[in-house]
């Protein structure tokens, strides 16, 4: 691999979003390895605690993965251009759309009216890089809300869905990643 060092970073975490993942989709939180194997240092039954009340699909997990997903690749990859992103906002607004989010737009050109007028990459994006995300449970299911504002111009976006769609959003983005990256870099 040749690598820069942002580049270089950009993947690890992507490596580790991917373990996670994997770790999580088979249930490694209720494994005898987990449970004989793994000890925390320090406050050790109160990490068990948080971790079995939480799990590994919780929303500081996804607030990660969407962070690596949507704010890294932007910052640290040395060879993106604007094509590769075009495609990406284009694979995020397919998948989205399907989902039949609740979006509140009041930025030029876009309509709540029209979600296909909505640039979801964007606002979305710049959501999680402001740590602007609820995740809330309204009539037992869960949902999360990303909201962008511009201040200066009294333009705001809320894109509301359930989370388990934000997951399918997730691996889109990880597959379009890894497209650009076994293309380019790896």
């Amino acid at each position: 691999m040749n690598l820069t060092e942002q580049e270089s970073i950009f993947c690890q975490a992507l490596g580790m979003t991917s373990l996670l993942g994997e770790l999580s989709n088979r249930d490694f939180l209720n494994s005898d390895y987990y449970n004989e194997n793994i000890h925390f240092a320090g406050n050790g039954d109160n990490f068990r605690k948080i971790l079995k009340a939480s799990g590994m699909g919780n929303p500081a997990t996804m607030q990660m993965f969407l962070y690596i997903l949507l704010v890294m690749p932007k910052e640290t990859l040395s060879g993106l251009d604007d094509i590769t992103i075009d495609s990406w906002e284009n694979a995020l607004k397919t998948i989205i759309q399907s989902f039949n989010p609740s979006v509140t737009t009041t930025y030029p050109g876009e309509s709540s009216g029209d979600l296909s007028t909505v640039n979801y990459y964007r606002h979305i994006r710049n959501a999680v890089s402001h740590s602007r995300c609820v995740y809330e449970t309204e009539e037992g299911r869960q949902y999360v809300t990303f909201k962008d504002e511009d201040p200066k111009r009294s333009y705001h976006c809320e894109i509301k869905m359930l989370t388990s769609d934000v997951g399918s959003m997730l691996e889109v983005l990880q597959k379009q990643i890894m497209i650009y990256l076994n293309r380019h870099k790896v």
